[in-house]
């Protein structure tokens, strides 16, 4: 199980990156973001994250691989940006309803 530490405005999984320090301010410029970046912008764990997508809460974009000429899927798992700040508008919602 990965173990997030949380330092002011970074994250770091010990599991995935051991040297590398994921900057939040570095993941708000990019448009697509992988599961540990989407954790780090909602500051969620990356699998609250994973069980959003597999539950349907949270769409995840499919790029098709540039070398398969059959249509495969690149395997990594992609979140929109903007499909998070929505998630949060709905969370919103909820809590005022």
């Amino acid at each position: 199980m990965a173990r997030i530490r949380h330092h002011v405005s970074l994250v770091v999984s010990e599991r995935t990156m051991p040297d590398r320090l994921l900057d939040v301010r570095e993941v708000a410029d990019r448009r697509l973001l992988d599961l540990h970046g989407a954790a780090a912008y909602l500051g969620v764990s990356y699998w609250t994250v994973r069980d959003l997508v597999f539950a349907g809460e949270l769409p995840s974009v499919k790029l098709p691989s540039p070398r398969a000429r059959d249509g495969r899927r690149i395997r990594r798992t992609l979140i929109d940006r903007e499909d998070l700040d929505r998630l949060i508008e709905r969370w919103k919602e909820r809590e005022c309803a």
